[in-house]
């Protein structure tokens, strides 16, 4: 194998992703190929949120399950982006996943998929856009109501001269908030992307085998079919999920819950969750008060400015108490592996700068810091578990409970 540079030493190269695969489709599997063609004989490590994700919804299904996917598509081993680190704007999930990689001390590489498909330009945007007086000028965008993406298109169209169409392309942004991570971290990984192909982040007409996850959770949220459209690692995981009850999840089931948790809220407790200002408070407080329902809810307070995945994420992380978020996640909470994992936990032993979680109860001995995270996660999943078409594993207390997922060698 090849061995990288990386920081003055050389070392077995490591592909680093971050993703939610929600669930892992084809556009993944591709993602993952390339990057093995561009690191041959590189395993690969993935940061992957748990039960909610960075839209502001819970997951399509369980994490473990999800996670198992991963390592069947050729991931080696899967971490958990905490809760509250997933329900978050681009920025801070961009920057809490590569710092989770980076502890690892055995990744070099972070590969991300991008419309650009090309690092030239992203690299170029990031640099401007981590210069000091960057934010002014996106301040000075958003006096004009525009979203916090496109005061960034504005900012950077402003301060070049050049028109920048790719900064609306959904990939894109978050591959500049990895680069702007980087940076920011002391450049740890060597950044790698991978153009993405065929089917768009949302986009709700499949192009055989791609298909986007927004079309796949609808279809098997709806229990219709999707063959052709899933990988037969992923399909055959989401089958057992389903035989036992665990899917697909029932989002109706939240809705009400939610609705009825902010109805509880005044302005005041909306200001202190994240994301929250500029009186946006008083806009939540009133859209809680006149909604029927949560559509209600976000149709009431989504505007150019404050979007939907905003006011959504605001919602999740009211009704599921993510009120405060870590600077860094305190550990690297293993939910699956394969062969190549074990390898890899095996280094990361002398290697990682935080914690490694494998037994839950572990996190007990790692500080007041661990301990709110992991209870955060846990209350989060017990919430999720309501979600569960058999009422059998609607139970709490599973986080304590569940190991990874240790899958042996094909």
């Amino acid at each position: 194998m090849t061995l990288t540079r990386l920081g003055g030493d050389l070392m077995e190269p490591v592909a680093g992703v971050i993703a939610e695969y929600n669930p892992f489709h084809y556009g993944h599997a591709h993602h993952l190929a390339r990057t093995h063609a561009a690191l041959p004989g590189a395993p690969v490590v993935c940061v992957m949120s748990g039960h909610v994700t960075q839209r502001g919804q819970f997951a399509l299904c369980e994490k473990h399950a999800r996670a198992r996917m991963a390592v069947a598509g050729g991931v080696d081993l899967v971490l958990e982006l905490p809760a509250a680190c997933a329900c978050a704007s681009a920025e801070r999930f961009a920057r809490a996943g590569v710092a989770l990689l980076a502890a690892t001390g055995v990744v070099t590489h972070l590969s991300f998929g991008s419309e650009a498909g090309v690092l030239a330009p992203l690299r170029e945007a990031a640099r401007a856009m981590t210069d000091p007086d960057f934010p002014a000028q996106i301040k000075a965008q958003l006096r004009g109501g525009l979203s916090h993406a496109a005061a960034c298109q504005r900012a950077y169209e402003a301060r070049t001269g050049q028109p920048a169409p790719f900064l609306r392309a959904p990939n894109n942004i978050l591959g500049l908030e990895y680069l702007k991570a980087l940076h920011a971290l002391g450049d740890p990984l060597i950044p790698l992307t991978v153009p993405r192909l065929a089917a768009g982040h949302d986009d709700p007409r499949p192009r055989a085998p791609f298909a986007s996850a927004l079309f796949l959770r609808e279809r098997l949220s709806g229990g219709l079919p999707v063959d052709g459209l899933f990988p037969p690692g992923a399909q055959a995981v989401w089958e057992a999920e389903r035989a036992a009850g665990r899917a697909p999840m029932r989002t109706s089931a939240w809705a009400d819950m939610c609705l009825s948790h902010l109805r509880r809220l005044d302005a005041a407790d909306f200001a202190r969750l994240p994301d929250v200002t500029e009186g946006l408070e008083f806009r939540l407080a009133a859209a809680a008060r006149r909604a029927a329902t949560m559509e209600d809810f976000y149709r009431l307070t989504a505007t150019r400015r404050y979007t939907r995945a905003r006011v959504r994420r605001i919602a999740l992380r009211a009704f599921t108490g993510l009120t405060s978020e870590p600077d860094t996640p305190p550990y690297l909470r293993v939910l699956a592996a394969g062969p190549g994992g074990l390898n890899l936990l095996r280094r990361m032993k002398q290697t990682a700068s935080r914690p490694i979680l494998v037994k839950p109860a572990f996190v007990r001995t790692l500080g007041p810091d661990a301990a709110h995270c992991f209870a955060q996660d846990a209350h989060v999943t017990d919430l999720f578990a309501l979600g569960y078409p058999n009422p059998a594993h609607r139970t709490g207390g599973s986080e304590w409970t569940t190991g990874p997922i240790i899958l042996p060698a094909p």
